[in-house]
This record gives C-alpha cells, structure tokens and sequence, in this order.
C-alpha cells in the first residue's frame, strides 16, 4: 500500500510541474531518507514529524539540508501540514513551523 502510495503522489507532482495549475505547489525535501517530493497543498510528508509534537523528522541524510528544506517550508502559505509520523496541524501549520525553523 505504501508503494502505490509514493507512486501517486510522484505521479501528481510531475503533473503539478509539467501543467503548474494555481495553488498547488510542489517542493523536493532533498534531506528526507529517500528524495521526497511534498505537496503543498497542505501537506508536509516527512520533512518533519508531529510525535508527541512539531520537530524535526525521524531520520536525515543531511541534518544541514533537512533544516534548510524546513526553513523553505517556512516560506509558503498553507494552514495545514499533514505528516507521515504523527498527527495533523489543521490550524495555523506554518505559524507553528515559522516559531521552530525561521
């Protein structure tokens, strides 16, 4: 289920690059353990984690890189952040990413 999951989403984010439709962004956490690509459309994967609250992610590659993709996050505009490890933020998400990483 995992796999068909990282498949569809890869596969959205190359539409969202090829066709660039409004308000669907996508980011590339280059840090993550595999190259993960995020949507911003709300959504943060495994960027960072939410167990037991917003912090950095269970593994890096490069702890450097894995902060500067957070800070990038920190840039956009998006009210919530869902995650592969931990609950949502369904209310003011980059207010709390803007107070860890900016």
């Amino acid at each position: 289920m995992h796999d068909i999951l990282v498949v569809l989403v890869h596969s959205i984010v190359t539409v969202v690059r090829r066709i660039k439709p409004g308000g669907l962004r996508a980011v590339v956490a280059e840090s993550a353990l595999t190259r993960h690509q995020i949507l911003i459309l709300a959504v943060a994967a495994d960027a960072c984690s939410n167990i037991p609250r917003l912090g950095l992610s269970l593994g890096y590659e490069d702890l450097e890189e894995g902060s500067r993709s957070l800070r990038k996050l920190c840039v956009l505009d998006f009210q919530v952040a869902c995650f592969g490890h931990g609950k949502a933020i369904l209310k003011d998400a980059v207010l709390k990413f803007r107070r860890l990483w900016t």
